[in-house]
């Protein structure tokens, strides 16, 4: 009868840890460049409630992984130039908290812009949804 007692404790202490662990927001945010990105691209993520992650893919270029709380994260480049670019990681309310977003940079040579395509999670092809398009800011 002890180990009855023990064993229903021990399940309602997995239960409260299982539900809180669901309940937290759970965003994962991915930054990745565009092919015609040139190299010497730098870039830098300012998330205080999330945790980032930093590496590069095969070319070489930045990518940047945000998990966590993404609601004041941002991300700052700099060019090659010297120029800097920032974006405020752009929260979708229309996706649900577990998927993945991933942001596609588009920057060109003596472009007076630099964009973010925030793309279609995986999951969702076959469905028609067009990527929304946000712009970095130019900093001085």
């Amino acid at each position: 009868m002890k180990w009855i007692g023990v064993t229903l404790l021990a399940l309602a202490a997995v239960a409260m840890l299982a539900g809180d662990l669901m309940a937290a927001p759970h965003h994962s945010w991915t930054l990745r460049f565009d092919l015609f990105t040139p190299k010497g691209v730098n870039c830098e993520a300012s998330a205080p409630h999330a945790s980032v992650r930093r590496g590069q893919d095969l070319r070489g270029m930045p990518r940047i992984t945000v998990t966590g709380d993404i609601s004041t994260a941002s991300i700052t480049c700099t060019a090659p130039d010297g120029s800097r670019w920032r974006t405020a990681l752009p929260a979708d309310s229309r996706r649900p908290l577990s998927q993945t977003v991933e942001g596609l940079a588009t920057w060109r040579p003596n472009a007076r812009w630099m964009r973010l395509q925030v793309l279609a999670d995986p999951s969702d092809i076959g469905q028609s949804t067009a990527p929304q398009v946000y712009r970095f800011t130019r900093l001085p």
